[in-house]
């Protein structure tokens, strides 16, 4: 992304991160749930059970994601079909 070349900060690169859900019902907050992402192998698994598995009754999910690298946000963006500037 050369357009962001002035940017103060760098992407990490480093391969892990801890992301948590918060999953929101017509009621409220249903649940918080904690993962760690350990590197690529972890992609497929995390695509699977973290943001393919939505149960039907949620209506809104948060994903906070912390430490951000430029592999998390490869991920995350694919799955999500976001652009990186996004993140």
């Amino acid at each position: 992304m050369p357009h962001l070349r002035k940017v103060a900060m760098t992407a990490g690169i480093h391969n892990h991160a801890s992301i948590d859900l918060y999953d929101y019902t017509s009621g409220g907050l249903r649940a918080i749930e904690h993962h760690t992402f350990d590197g690529p192998q972890d992609g497929p698994a995390f695509q699977h059970k973290v943001l393919g598995n939505i149960p039907a009754d949620i209506r809104l999910r948060l994903v906070l994601v912390e430490d951000l690298s430029e592999k998390i946000i490869s991920l995350l963006g694919g799955a999500l079909h976001m652009s990186p500037e996004f993140f």
